[in-house]
């Protein structure tokens, strides 16, 4: 049982290693050349990271929430 939990425990720290490095780190570096900025990071002449909603006037939006 114990063999089997340190097997588990090691192949699932590989896969997700491999996983990382052959799918998530590609397409980051994919969207750093193409200059996407998906997180909106960059606060180019913006004096803050504040994004503007419009209020909500309707109270039926908070009557049911979930």
């Amino acid at each position: 049982m114990g063999f089997a939990f340190v097997m588990g425990t090691i192949s699932s720290s590989v896969i997700l290693f491999v996983i990382f490095f052959l799918v998530i780190t590609p397409v980051g570096i994919v969207m750093r050349l193409f200059g996407r900025d998906s997180l909106a990071l960059k606060a180019e002449g913006k004096d803050s990271f504040w994004s503007d909603h419009p209020p909500l006037d309707d109270k039926t939006y908070y009557e049911r929430l979930f």
